[in-house]
């Protein structure tokens, strides 16, 4: 990755070889603005699916849309699972590129948003996803969310019902030192509906569909 590699520890250079000229009234910090993760990764480090896979396919879950648009979907909110391509929602892509095939499977209909899982395991193997996500009938904005919703690989579902809060993406938190997806937090930002204000929520990670707030 060249001088685009992550950096891990930060370094005081003292009187630095300047070309040119800093203007005299500059004064602050610069820090560079581009992908970095915030943790190691787990697992080997070659293509997704190669190295640690007992398989030579590739699952990508993403969330799929059928057409451009703003708001809810004919086709979101109902929460329940299908077995068809079409439809908006969690999808799951099952790619075998020596046989040059892809086979597509949408998950789970409900409106959500894009899925995060551990950090540490991106491009690898991982056992769940967590999303953002709408309940069914809510009157809402476009992009905004009150329900938080886990998915584990075998298919499994779970909610959370943030009531008046609206919830924003989560990200997990491992516990520092233990490499394993079970055992960290789920966090995401909230703001109330009722009076403005923000809060941060934590959920431990118990099983798929049951956080501790």
């Amino acid at each position: 990755m060249g001088s685009f590699a992550p950096v891990t520890e930060e370094a005081d250079v003292i009187d630095p070889e300047v070309q040119g000229r800093l203007p005299n009234d500059l004064n602050g910090l610069y820090l560079r603005n581009g992908p970095h993760p915030r943790f190691s990764p787990i697992g080997s480090s070659g293509r997704p699916g190669e190295a640690d896979a007992p398989d030579p396919t590739v699952t990508l879950d993403y969330v799929q849309w059928p057409r451009l648009a703003l708001g809810d979907s004919e086709t979101s909110g109902s929460g329940r699972a299908a077995d068809r391509e079409g439809g908006s929602g969690l999808a799951r892509a099952v790619i075998d590129p020596a046989a040059g095939t892809m086979r597509r499977t949408l998950l789970d209909d409900s409106h959500v948003e894009f899925p995060r899982v551990d950090d540490r395991l991106i491009g690898r193997r991982h056992s769940r996803c967590a999303l953002a996500a709408r309940t069914p009938g809510a009157e809402l904005l476009s992009g905004e969310f009150d329900a938080l919703r886990w998915y584990d690989t075998q298919g499994a579902a779970g909610s959370w019902p943030a009531g008046n809060l609206l919830v924003g993406e989560p990200v997990f938190a491992p516990v520092p030192g233990d490499p394993s997806e079970d055992h960290g937090y789920w966090m995401t930002y909230a703001t109330d509906r009722t009076d403005g204000t923000s809060r941060l929520l934590v959920s431990v990670v118990l099983q798929v569909g049951v956080p501790a707030a």
